[in-house]
This record gives C-alpha cells, structure tokens and sequence, in this order.
C-alpha cells in the first residue's frame, strides 16, 4: 500500500514536472477557439503560445524556447500555406503536430501532413484534445530522467 501511495505521488510530481516543460503553439483562426484552448491548456499546467496564421506559427516553432507540440486547424488565412506546410512538415519529425479541425474540413485536406494525430472539433473535442496532449508529453518525456 505504501509504495503504491509513493508511485502515485511520484507520477503525479513527474506529471507536473512534464507539463511544465511542455510548450504548446495553438494556431486557429478563430481568437475565441485561440483563447479557449489556451485557456484550457494552461490550466492543465501546459505552456501556450498562439498563433492566428502560418507565419506566425513559424516565428513561433524557431522561436529559441523549445516547443513540443503544435495543435493546427489548418484552415488558416495566409496565402502561403502549402510552403508553410511544407515546412511543418519537415518539423513533424521534430515537433508532434495535432490537426483540430472539423472532420468536413480534414477529410477534404487528409493529406496534409500524413504523420499528424487528428482530433475532430466540435462542442467536447478539449477533452479528447487534452487526453491526446496527455499521451504525446509522456511518449516525448519518457525516457527523460527526473
């Protein structure tokens, strides 16, 4: 019982100690989605930057604080997308992206960026959201020693 109590704690503290460390740019068009989400976010414990286009989303992922996830509806209105995407792509590897957008919208644009998680928008996705978030800090922090 003791050690199980001591685990849990010990989880909880490293829990803690990911988010802290867990930057996340959220890029939607949308500044009430920005500002719910980033709301949301940092009330998780995460650190959250926004982003409302592509360029942005850029400034902000060669910014010198490290980020660790970006969550994009891609619907975003620069006219440079598909060089932007490009670019994102290639930060795939680097950075975990997650596409929340309307499943209309992500089933026209699949394509995108293949090796990204998708979470479909609607009036409960910050919950699955978070959940995703969750999953992908502690696959990026696992092997880190606290």
């Amino acid at each position: 019982m003791l050690t199980d109590k001591l685990t849990n704690r010990f989880e909880k503290k490293q829990a803690k100690s990911v988010k802290k460390e867990f930057t996340i740019i959220v890029a939607d068009r949308n500044h009430h989605v920005r500002e719910f989400l980033h709301r949301e976010l940092a009330s998780e414990g995460y650190i959250v930057r926004s982003a409302e286009n592509y360029r942005q989303i850029l400034r902000l992922a060669f910014y010198p604080d490290a980020i660790s996830l970006l969550v994009l509806d891609p619907n975003l209105p620069d006219s440079d997308e598909s060089e932007t995407l490009e670019k994102l792509e290639r930060l795939g590897g680097r950075i975990p992206i997650i596409i929340h957008t309307f499943q209309s919208d992500y089933n026209e644009r699949r394509n995108i960026l293949p090796g990204a998680a998708f979470v479909e928008k609607n009036g409960n996705s910050i919950e699955k959201l978070k959940h995703v978030i969750e999953e992908i800090a502690r696959e990026k922090f696992q092997n880190l020693p606290y």
